[in-house]
């Protein structure tokens, strides 16, 4: 079962007191010269001054305007405090108006000392430098490669041990008048030996492929079957491999780039995406409309253990790769959301504020976690079977009118 201790975003208390700037310095050198001339002042009689009556005031009675009383603060956004409708107050004077003068110069200087270590990397506490909301975007523009993509006019399939057409018209659930269309001159029942190639999928001239409905009830037309290429092994039965044509040629490209990153780690497990006509992909109950694609999570390599699909931990899930997984897929600014077990959001997530491997106001735009799954619309959420693979859905895109979004 995850562990369901919550995290906050809260920032820790700090260690000790922040740096002092050079204006602090400032503000509480004026703040005890101008006490020290109050005190002076307090003590020494003005003549000129009428003495207040030892009566108390009457109801009609006004007070007297040097009395601070009447003095309230409010504080704007840029960090500055000013009195309370100053200008229609009656002017002040003397002592009391020296000290009130004098505590609201120290006031501003010490918010703009505040203000100028908040905004200047160089000091303060970097950490604070990180909680401000931020938009993954700003740091994560859409990538070149993943605009200007054509859907594949074509998709073949190897023979690797040797086999018949039909065999291969029985992976990809396809009628065997179409496959000997695709193929003309290739018997059906033939044995073919290893490394024939046969043509599964081409495309038909003004042929829609597009996605219908939402991704857990919806359908597919003109569904094309994933594509073989670098940075990726295809481990899903070849009839639960169709998508749109274009989130065909966007996954391909995504797989390519990972190989161009990463070239020395192994490639991605692919697993299930749709049926040709898309429709209920049991078990799933999504999978409906040539939108979601099933992914493994990068994992660390352990000694004796097979490449395959397999619940990740904080012991084989490779944390560091996973986040450049995640900025990959959303690089490509067509990637809805993605599925992950909350307990490996926890990893992520503590990775992250380890390694500060994204900016701290960050980590809400990309985890669930460590909120209440449902509760945000957070790039990265839970769903219940994702600790062994990930879950990443596309955008409907403006030229699928009948596609629909959660």
């Amino acid at each position: 079962m995850a562990d369901q201790t919550q995290e906050t975003d809260e920032p820790s208390a700090p260690a000790g007191p922040p740096p002092r700037g050079p204006w602090l310095g400032r503000a509480l050198v004026i703040s005890a010269l101008a006490l020290w001339g109050v005190v002076v002042s307090l003590r020494l009689p003005d003549p000129d001054r009428p003495r207040p009556p030892s009566a108390a005031l009457s109801r009609d009675a006004k007070p007297d305007p040097e009395d601070l009383s009447d003095l309230t603060a409010s504080t704007t956004s840029d960090g500055h405090t000013y009195a309370d409708d100053e200008e229609q107050q009656e002017p002040r004077s003397g002592p009391k108006r020296a000290l009130e003068r004098a505590l609201a110069e120290a006031a501003r200087l010490h918010a703009e000392a505040a203000a100028g270590r908040r905004s200047d990397p160089s000091r303060g506490d970097p950490d604070d430098q990180d909680d401000a909301p931020r938009d993954p975007r700003d740091r994560l523009p859409i990538a070149p490669w993943a605009g200007d993509l054509s859907p594949p006019a074509q998709v073949t399939y190897v023979i690797k041990r040797g086999g018949a057409m039909k065999m291969v018209a029985n992976l990809y659930k396809m009628h065997y008048h179409e496959i000997l269309a695709y193929n003309p001159g290739v018997e059906l029942d033939k044995e073919l030996p290893p490394g024939t190639k046969l043509v599964v999928y081409r495309a038909a001239e003004g042929e829609p492929s597009e996605s219908v409905g939402s991704a857990g009830d919806g359908s597919l037309v003109g569904g094309v079957p994933m594509v073989d290429g670098p940075g990726r092994i295809l481990r899903m039965e070849p009839w639960k491999s169709y998508a749109t044509g274009h989130n065909v040629a966007l996954l391909d490209a995504i797989l390519r780039e990972w190989s161009r990153r990463y070239p020395n780690d192994r490639p991605l497990l692919v697993g299930n995406m749709a049926q040709r006509a898309g429709g209920r992909l049991k078990p799933h109950s999504t999978h409906q409309s040539g939108r979601d694609v099933d992914l493994s999570y990068p994992q660390v390599e352990l000694s004796g253990e097979e490449y395959n699909w397999r619940e990740m931990n904080a012991k084989n899930l490779d944390a560091a790769r996973t986040w450049d997984l995640l900025e990959l897929l959303y690089e490509t600014g067509a990637v809805e959301m993605v599925l992950i077990d909350t307990a490996l959001q926890r990893l992520l997530h503590e990775h992250a504020l380890a390694q500060r491997r994204v900016p701290k106001g960050e980590l809400p735009a990309w985890l669930e976690y460590p909120r209440r799954p449902g509760t945000t619309e957070a790039f990265v959420r839970h769903h219940p079977g994702h600790v062994d693979h990930l879950h990443a859905r596309f955008h409907c895109r403006p030229e699928e009118p009948r596609c629909t979004s959660k």
